[in-house]
């Protein structure tokens, strides 16, 4: 995957390690980073407001280490919700193996949320 591909070279060049770059941590971390750099290319005038509507505006966005099925979307107060996907996985034999596929609750987690 390329997307995993940038993230271990960019990782290895910032002078991450393997355990640092396996373990969790940095991965979403490069995901908020990755996320900010899209609402800023997107955010017509970079002021508190502008990034705060384009924020709650997102279409289709994908974006850090998201897989391409997924795509987060926000509508305002509405359903400010960015990622809404689920997918369930566990460890057999030393994998990771899909246990149920991605399945999108996008614009239904405020139902979750009372």
């Amino acid at each position: 995957n390329e997307k995993i591909k940038n993230f271990l070279t960019a990782g290895k060049a910032a002078g991450l390690t393997d355990g640092e770059l396996s373990g969790g941590v940095a991965s979403v971390g490069w995901g908020f980073g990755a996320l900010f750099v899209e609402i800023l290319e997107k955010t017509p005038e970079v002021t508190r407001a502008g990034v705060m509507n384009t924020a709650f505006s997102m279409k289709d966005s994908n974006f850090g280490l998201l897989r391409d099925e997924i795509k987060a979307n926000t509508d305002g107060a509405d359903d400010p919700w960015l990622i809404e996907d689920l997918r369930i996985v566990k460890r057999t034999n030393g994998e990771w193996v899909e246990a149920v596929p991605n399945v999108s609750y996008d614009g239904k987690s405020n139902e979750f949320a009372k």
